[in-house]
Parts: structure tokens; C-alpha cells; sequence
């Protein structure tokens, strides 16, 4: 393989692809929460603009976690040598700032979600994620917001769809924000998305627990041990599946979600059963992965096999 080659698998790779998959996989998950008849081409690119710049936080996250990488995960690009500090950070440029740009053109309200989320993973890498509990809940937030950004990106952006309708921007504002929070199902996944992540975050803390210790990094599992640590874990995966649940119960979604949810709930408690016993987890945060792909598919037959939640007046000239 070419050096140049090999420059490129690396850049891909600590850009961290599943990850930005699953970004781009709950964007769109979080559109359909406003009606599958409401999804375009907007949609498609609000999802490529969300990967892009989870995977610019990415590079910036392996950026500072260098030392840290050496014990924990020396096969990482940069700790193996695989990729320059200098090819990551034009690297970290050039996805963020693509990224936020398609965000913005898509309109003001994708672009101040997508700028929000940014600027909480660079705050996040740059010191935050040394303050342990904190750390985690801005994690968890940041994955929440995914789903009302795919929420919004239904639309085209507020300006264009302004000048589409009569509507001032500001009455078509009101009327994107009021679909979101009055009709639009995208509390479901993201309420899902915070509970999972934080659990997730959690346990990477008592995963890298070595690491972390030796850089000062004030993870739950180093301010209280990791078994008390393991035991938060587990109560966030308690609620994780009680939340999935919820929905089912109220009947907002049918027998295919219904199915779903209690695959992942046996999953959860397999996963919970390892955390509460003194069995080394392993990369227990890799296997939960496929815990939230699962909850993602779960999401979308809900919304694929539910009524579609009635809307204010649909916009014109959608993409």
C-alpha cells in the first residue's frame, strides 16, 4: 500500500467510521420521528454533515488522549505512528468546518444544533472529559441531540423555506420548533440515546481505569472505584431498558418495536449481570454498540409501523 494510501485508512480510521455511522443511522432515525412522507434529500445531507463532524471530535478526542492511547489502545493511529499530529489536526479542520457549513446551508436550525454539538466536543476533549461525571453527561447530551437535529433537517432551511411560503422566518421557526416539541417523537430516541450513552461512558471509564489514573483523569471508576462504578453502569442500563419499554406500553409504537426492545432488553441484562458480578468487562463498550444499533432498528420499525404524527401545515420546495 502506498504511503498515501496508507495516510487515507488512517485518517478513516481514527475518525472512528461506526461511530459515524451510527451518527448518520440516528439522524435519519431522528427525521422519521416527524413522518417518513417529510424525508428528502435534506435529510441525506444533514446525516453526511453530522458524520463529518463527529468524526472531526474524534480525531480532536484521539488528539489529546495520546498519552493515555500508549496503555490503553496502542494500536490507535496516532499512538501507533499510523497518522501525524499535524495530518490529524488538517484533518480535525477540514471535517469540522465542512460539516458545519452543509449544517448551516441546510438552515439556521440544523446549523446552531450542529454548532452546539461541536463546540461541546471540542470543550469535551480539550478538558472536559477529565471531570468524570460531567464528561459523561455531555457526551450523553451531544448523542441526544442527534435525533432533534435529524428532527429538524425535515425541512429546508428556515430562510429558503421563508421565501418558499410568505412566511417570515421567524413564524416558519416557530412552526419547525412547534413539530419538534408538540408532535414530532423525537423525545423517544433521544431519551433512549442520553440514558445509553451515559451508561456507555461509564464503563469505558472503568475499561481505560490504568490509563486514566496515571494522566489524573477524574473518571467515576477512579473518583469511587470501579465497583461502584460498574454498579452506576448497570442502573443506567436498568433504565435504558425501562425507557425503551415505554413507548411500547403507552402504544406509541407496535408489536415490531414491541419485538425489538425485548431482544435488547435480554441483551441488557446479560450486560448488567457482567457488571454486577467481579468478572473482568472486557470491551464491554464495544459490544454495546450493537445495543444501540438495535435500539436504532427498533425506533425505525416504530415509526415505520405507526400512524405519522400530524403536523402543522407541511412546507413547500422541500428538497
Amino acid at each position: 500500500m502506498s504511503s498515501f494510501a496508507s495516510q487515507i485508512v488512517a485518517v478513516a480510521a481514527i475518525t472512528r467510521p461506526i461511530n459515524c455511522a451510527l451518527t448518520m443511522v440516528s439522524v435519519v432515525v431522528g427525521a422519521l420521528t416527524m413522518g417518513a412522507s417529510r424525508i428528502g434529500v435534506d435529510v441525506g445531507l444533514a446525516a453526511v454533515a453530522a458524520a463529518l463532524i463527529t468524526g472531526s471530535g474524534n480525531v480532536i478526542n484521539d488528539l489529546t488522549d495520546v498519552e493515555e492511547d500508549r496503555i490503553n489502545r496502542p494500536d490507535r493511529p496516532l499512538p501507533s505512528g499510523a497518522i501525524s499530529p499535524v495530518t490529524a489536526w488538517v484533518s480535525v479542520v477540514i471535517l469540522g468546518l465542512t460539516g458545519l457549513g452543509m449544517a448551516w446551508e441546510l438552515g439556521p436550525a440544523t446549523g446552531m444544533i450542529a454548532t452546539a454539538v461541536a463546540i461541546g466536543l471540542i470543550a469535551y476533549s480539550l478538558g472536559l472529559k477529565h471531570q468524570g461525571p460531567i464528561g459523561n453527561l455531555l457526551v450523553a447530551a451531544m448523542a441526544a441531540l442527534t435525533f432533534p437535529y435529524g428532527a429538524m433537517a425535515v425541512a429546508d432551511g428556515v430562510a429558503a423555506g421563508g421565501a418558499a411560503t410568505g412566511m417570515t422566518n421567524s413564524e416558519l421557526a416557530w412552526n419547525l420548533m412547534n413539530d419538534l416539541f408538540t408532535v414530532g417523537r423525537a423525545w423517544i430516541p433521544a431519551s433512549f440515546a442520553f440514558v445509553y450513552h451515559l451508561g456507555r461512558e461509564i464503563v469505558k471509564g472503568v475499561e481505560d481505569q490504568a490509563g486514566d489514573e496515571r494522566r489524573g483523569v477524574g473518571t467515576l471508576a477512579i473518583r469511587f472505584g470501579p465497583i461502584p462504578a460498574r454498579r452506576m453502569a448497570a442502573v443506567c442500563l436498568i433504565l435504558v431498558g425501562l425507557v425503551a419499554l415505554a413507548p411500547w406500553i403507552a402504544g406509541v409504537y407496535g408489536i415490531a418495536y414491541g419485538v425489538s426492545v425485548l431482544i435488547l432488553d435480554a441483551m441488557l441484562v446479560g450486560w448488567i449481570r457482567l457488571l454486577l458480578t467481579s468478572v473482568p468487562i472486557g470491551r464491554l463498550s464495544r459490544r454495546l454498540l450493537a445495543g444501540m444499533a438495535l435500539g436504532l432498528l427498533a425506533i425505525c420499525l416504530g415509526e415505520l409501523t405507526a400512524p405519522s404524527p400530524t403536523h402543522s401545515p407541511p412546507l413547500q420546495d422541500q428538497r
